[in-house]
């Protein structure tokens, strides 16, 4: 898969009733190629992330952090939602 891919799958996800839902990350369901969130040790041990739309961009809302745009996330990051969903 490209990035493009990951992207569309994750956004076909979202659409099929994952907006305004949260997942709670931790080390052990974030995607071994995942170097976007750092868990753990030296971080934080769990992270909740929450999707919401506002007037059609989807945001990514991290409970630690400030919020992002999907669009603007890594694919690595894309691999970890696809994981949880």
């Amino acid at each position: 898969m490209n990035d493009f891919d990951y992207f569309n799958a994750v956004l076909m996800k979202l659409y099929d009733g994952w907006i305004d839902k949260s997942i709670v990350l931790t080390e052990e369901n974030v995607h071994p190629t995942d170097r976007f969130l750092l868990l753990g040790e030296f971080a934080h041990e769990s992270i909740t992330i929450t999707f919401k739309n506002h007037r059609g961009i989807i945001y990514v809302y991290f409970d630690c952090d400030e919020p992002m745009r999907l669009e603007d996330c890594p694919t690595s990051f894309y691999r970890t939602l696809l994981k949880n969903m």
